[in-house]
């Protein structure tokens, strides 16, 4: 009976345990090979010493292939384990170098999706959707930052701040030089955060002395080492060239302490680097790439289903791609997929066993998810989408990540789950609270959201109007909010332009107001406009 099942505690005293028991367990020796000519296909073989990844320049084409184009990928299975130390730099790329559109100064669409132009009045509707992207960000308001991303906040000039609570940190290269036009920033907390520059290129900074690069994070061809908080290297392929043509990072909460990093090309390619290894799993998000459950200290590309033939793999690509701590899901022509553990139905795969799934998988519609989904988020063991103004999730409901208490629970592995999208649900004074469902089941699905952002054990969402709605684990480890209800802060919370998800709960949200206020948890913060 499900009333005889106890509700589990989090698993935060347990996950960074695991993380710290895996180890990488070597690096498959690879090699890409060009399928050759003026062919539009591409093959990677693996079977040679190391990858290299030379990107030519070409005319401009930033559509990418059409979905579904006859894009692969070959891998050597025999092809031998080996240590980081032993990848070479001697073979070559041809038929997946993408054109290089961008220019060292940013082109000038890309500086307005940044905020870069200055303008007194921010749009806040202008964001569909993305949790940590740069279009729709709000332009220049009061104060001198533009956006905020977890811990870092960026400011009108292009430059990006680290602003942990103590010292400010101004983001730089190693020879001191700002690293102008920041778009994006992805962030793993007190561990390492990465940047998408407005040239296409991306570079990954330590946030601790210890350097924040465990597991190749930093992508520079490099494994452990220390480094200087905010001095960033660049991210490189395993040609030891560096990662071009990029447009998108990766969405995640940035309570995660070891997940990959991953970057959408204008190809619509997906590249990582970094951890790879499930948390409990032997299979790593990067099995279908490499074959091995290494962490890659290289951005490679990665594969989106299994070789039908028993060489050519085809090669994944997104609008959107974002990871969770034991999983991924990405976004492509308005349809979700999604790979990795799936402990709570965080796949939404359709699959009663939660099998562990190395390529990604169409996710199950489910209570009326429309047929184009316009953003994803993925949380710890819980996925989100937004589509025509409501969201939907899926995956574990131990801290009512799912928000609709309409919907009986499932019990998943002794975890309350949804093994399918659940429409999420506001409370509001209409006879209905958040602890007893309203009469008929739902009736008051959340609407008219721009935006989402997935957190570890809780998410929000924002409308149109600057409101903010939030859900899950408001107190970690002791509250929860089981209907999406608005936000309240003893700041300013009133038309919030961008927000970030930081913590394992609601209750110390990063956010920006159309006035140009920062704040962090409930204080506003002095912007740092040096």
């Amino acid at each position: 009976m499900l009333g005889s099942v106890s509700k589990p505690l989090p698993v935060n005293q347990s996950r960074l345990g695991l993380l710290v028991a895996l180890t990488c367990a070597g690096l498959a020796a690879c090699n890409f090979s060009s399928s050759g000519g003026e062919s539009p296909d591409a093959n990677f073989d693996f079977d040679g010493p190391a990858f290299d990844s030379t990107q030519p320049d070409a005319e401009p084409d930033t559509a990418g292939p059409e979905a579904g184009a006859d894009v692969t990928i070959v891998v050597d299975s025999t092809a031998p384990d080996v240590g980081v130390a032993d990848v070479t730099s001697e073979a070559t790329l041809a038929d997946l170098s993408v054109p290089d559109v961008f220019s060292e100064a940013a082109p000038e669409d890309a500086a307005v999706d940044a905020g870069l132009v200055a303008d007194a009045t921010p749009d806040a509707a202008a964001d569909s959707g993305s949790d940590s992207g740069s279009d729709g960000a709000p332009e220049a308001a009061a104060s001198c930052i533009v956006n905020v991303f977890g811990d870092h906040t960026l400011r009108a000039d292009g430059t990006v701040i680290y602003e942990p609570g103590g010292p400010h940190t101004e983001i730089v290269d190693v020879n001191a030089s700002p690293l102008t036009p920041m778009l994006e920033v992805v962030q793993q907390t007190g561990d390492h955060a990465c940047g998408l520059r407005g040239d296409g290129t991306v570079w990954c900074w330590p946030l601790t002395g210890s350097g924040g690069n465990t597991s190749g994070d930093l992508g520079n061809g490099m494994v452990g080492g220390t480094g200087t908080v905010g001095v960033a290297t660049q991210v490189l392929v395993a040609s030891g060239t560096p990662l071009t043509s990029v447009a998108h990072l990766s969405t995640a909460s940035d309570t995660f302490y070891t997940f990959p990093t991953c970057a959408i090309r204008t190809d619509k390619t997906v590249w990582c680097w970094g951890f790879s290894t499930a948390e409990v799993q032997s299979d790593g998000l990067f099995q279908g790439s490499l074959g091995s459950n290494a962490s890659s200290p290289f951005a490679i590309p990665i594969a989106s289903g299994p070789s039908p033939d028993g060489g050519a793999y085809p090669v994944l690509m997104a609008d959107q791609v974002s990871v969770g701590l034991r999983h991924a899901c990405v976004l492509l022509a308005g349809k979700v997929s999604c790979w990795g553990d799936n402990v709570s139905g965080n796949l939404a795969d359709g699959d009663p066993t939660l099998a562990f799934q190395p390529y990604p998988v169409a996710v199950v519609p489910g209570m009326g998810l429309p047929a184009t989904v316009d953003s994803i988020g993925c949380g710890f063991d819980f996925t989100c989408a937004l589509a025509s103004g409501s969201v939907w999730c899926w995956g574990t409901d131990g801290w009512k990540q799912m928000a609709n208490p309409s919907v009986p629970d499932q019990v998943c592995n002794s975890n309350y789950c949804e093994q399918a999208p659940v429409p999420v649900q506001q409370s509001l004074p209409d006879g209905g609270t958040s602890q007893t469902p309203d009469a008929g089941g739902d009736q008051d699905p959340l609407t008219a959201i721009t935006k989402i952002v997935v957190g570890y054990q809780f998410a929000c969402a924002l409308n149109g109007s600057g409101n903010l709605w939030c859900w899950g684990a408001n107190v970690s480890g002791v509250t929860s909010v089981p209907e999406a209800m608005p936000y309240t802060s003893a700041a300013p919370a009133a038309n919030i332009v961008q927000v970030t998800a930081l913590g394992e709960d609601w209750s110390a949200l990063r956010y920006l107001t159309g006035a140009g206020v920062y704040v962090s948890g409930s204080s506003v913060v002095a912007p740092y406009c040096q």
